[in-house]
């Protein structure tokens, strides 16, 4: 993990897979900055090839060593603390924290090699999940197989557990939470958590970067990335101003397709996620509400 701890979500355009939004539930030991002993029941807010971004109230200080437990796996790894985070997405302290063994194994997350060959235009990073070994990667799709994904709800391809071929499906943010009972104050996430059962399947959140051009309501326009889709709306970060409640309209996919399909939406949350750039999250209205 790099030591610079920019907020901004996107990075290089050759980092965007490495940087996934995802919870996932942890038990945090070490020292405070007072040298006095702590345990701490958190979440992920991000996670990468080497580290990850948690949040944290107790204050740790850089280079220290701490313990780190994967509540969902059941296992511990020992952690550096890189720093804290010049802004939070969530409501406390965020900070940097790097690996200190393999990491592959601790998230269950596979982050595979670029694939530098292809344009950037034609691929969608999406976190899928094995049907059989239940391993999940942050693969990088060409369009085409994407939207195969998308209206057969599956994808043949190798996984690399396995070592055979299997039948992949988009990896839920969800069913973690739900696995691991979490209550969470992070507007990424905590609103799933609030619906009725009968409500949440169609709320389930999927870690899927599509481009999406964003039209706000005054006219101002941008085009950038997804974070994270759902049927009720997505989250993306975008240098536009904008306020919750304010109306835009989103085009998703390939941006080169006649006709494109516009729809509407309605900002629900935003955070500052330092200089000009902010992370905000849109519901999607219902064509057959007035």
């Amino acid at each position: 993990m790099e030591t610079n701890l920019s907020p901004n979500l996107q990075g290089r355009e050759g980092r965007r897979s490495e940087r996934p939004l995802l919870h996932i539930p942890l038990l945090v030991e070490g020292s405070d900055a007072d040298g006095k002993p702590f345990k701490e029941r958190t979440s992920t807010v991000l996670i990468n090839r080497t580290g990850a971004r948690i949040s944290l109230k107790n204050s740790v200080r850089p280079g220290d060593q701490i313990t780190i437990t994967n509540l969902l796996m059941r296992q511990s790894s020992a952690f550096r603390v890189v720093g804290r985070t010049e802004t939070s997405i969530g409501q406390d302290p965020e900070w940097g924290v790097e690996c200190l063994e393999p990491i592959e194994a601790f998230w269950v997350v596979i982050f595979p090699e670029k694939r530098e060959h292809l344009p950037p235009a034609n691929i969608v990073d999406a976190l899928l999940e094995c049907r059989e070994c239940h391993v999940r990667e942050m693969a990088k799709l060409v369009l085409d197989d994407y939207r195969e994904l998308n209206t057969q709800g599956l994808l043949k391809r190798d996984c690399p557990k396995c070592r055979a071929e299997r039948e992949w499906v988009l990896g839920t943010v969800d069913a973690w939470l739900e696995d691991a009972d979490s209550k969470l104050s992070d507007p990424v996430y905590s609103r799933i958590s609030t619906l009725p059962r009968s409500q949440r399947r169609s709320a389930k959140r999927y870690v899927v970067m599509l481009p999406v051009r964003i039209r706000h309501g005054e006219g101002a326009e941008e085009v950038t990335r997804t974070e994270i889709v759902s049927q009720m709306g997505m989250c993306f970060s975008s240098n536009l101003v904008m306020k919750e409640g304010d109306a835009v309209f989103l085009t998703v996919g390939d941006l080169s397709e006649d006709p494109q399909v516009e729809v509407s939406a309605r900002i629900v949350w935003r955070r500052p996620l330092g200089g000009s750039k902010s992370l905000y999250g849109v519901r999607i209205n219902d064509p057959k509400q007035k």
